[in-house]
């Protein structure tokens, strides 16, 4: 798992994945060199309803609410309300978890759609992020993010 800054942007698809059949949290989390066709079973994130209702004008009192607070800037998730996740045994904050496709495409793996699309909205140069999965024929890299320690 790598602790990532990326520019929202760069986030153009959103998983489709089975989370029946791949496990994103827990002890028995998938992490790391995933083989198979899972980066293919990718949608557009514009097609997210969590895009969707970030959209001018935002449709409801939740989207508007989150615009509103991060206009100021993008707060991560220990500074609003401390919660996390546990994949495998490790305790992380619950920011977006990215995988990182064939292609070299970054996936939104799990978690932090609404607030991935909420700073693509807003401009946001760079957000927190945990790139969890990769394709063994993805060179990562190549992507263009900042490895933060």
């Amino acid at each position: 798992m790598l602790r990532v800054e990326v520019d929202p942007d760069q986030v153009q698809w959103k998983s489709n994945v089975d989370r029946n059949l791949v496990p994103v949290y827990g002890e028995n989390a998938v992490v790391g060199e995933l083989r198979g066709t899972w980066d293919l079973w990718k949608v557009p994130i514009e097609y997210s309803d969590a895009y969707q209702s970030l959209t001018e004008p935002p449709r409801d009192k939740a989207a508007r609410e989150l615009l509103a607070s991060m206009e100021d800037g993008y707060k991560e998730q220990h500074e609003l309300d401390g919660e996390t996740r546990t994949i495998r045994t490790v305790e992380l904050p619950d920011e977006p978890r990215l995988a990182v496709g064939r292609n070299n495409e970054l996936i939104r793996w799990v978690g932090g759609i609404h607030r991935i699309a909420a700073a693509q909205t807003l401009g946001m140069e760079t957000i927190p992020a945990y790139v969890v999965v990769w394709h063994p024929r993805a060179d990562r890299e190549a992507i263009e993010i900042e490895y933060a320690d």
